[in-house]
């Protein structure tokens, strides 16, 4: 099994898994909450998004 997850600066996170040859796309799941001073972690927030299918796979 093959993840990925791809950060942007729109604060989205699109989560794929490849798993025997076919890949799968989770979406946009917005939002990605980016660390502050007072909490320096990124949060991902899925809950308060939306999917997407949007991926390009190369194989």
């Amino acid at each position: 099994m093959t993840a990925g997850c791809l950060l942007d600066s729109g604060h989205s996170c699109r989560l794929n898994v490849r798993r025997g040859g076919n890949v799968t796309s989770f979406g946009n799941r917005h939002y990605l909450r980016w660390p502050t001073e007072r909490d320096p972690r990124f949060v991902w927030n899925p809950d308060h998004g939306w999917q997407v299918a949007s991926l390009i796979a190369l194989r």
